[in-house]
């Protein structure tokens, strides 16, 4: 558990020295209560949870600067020219493009 992490971001402003690297070695000094090692664990599981979300919308953002650039390269480009293309892809830009044809398609079919 990283345990400072979760008492820097849990109880910013606390004093606290920690000896070693688990809750056993924490030594409160701050007037207000010391977190229960239940409290701090939760708070670890609370900045997971959210460095995982905004990994999440990070690579949302990296898919869909992605698509405009697939985009941008098939523009007027024939069927032939597509799939030379995708012949000289690597497996990852295969999928990458299978997905953005598939995406344009279902996109046209609702348009």
């Amino acid at each position: 558990m990283d345990i400072v992490r979760a008492l820097s971001e849990g109880w910013p402003g606390s004093l606290w020295t920690l000896e070693g690297d688990d809750y056993s070695g924490l030594i409160w000094q701050d007037a207000a209560p010391k977190p229960t090692e239940q409290q701090i664990a939760d708070k670890l599981v609370e900045l997971e949870a959210l460095e995982a979300s905004e990994a999440q919308r990070q690579a949302g953002v990296k898919a869909s600067a992605y698509v405009t650039q697939l985009d941008d390269a098939l523009k007027n480009k024939t069927v032939t020219q597509i799939k030379a293309l995708f012949d000289g892809a690597t497996a990852q830009q295969k999928s990458d493009l299978l997905f953005y044809l598939l995406l344009v398609r279902a996109l046209d079919v609702r348009g």
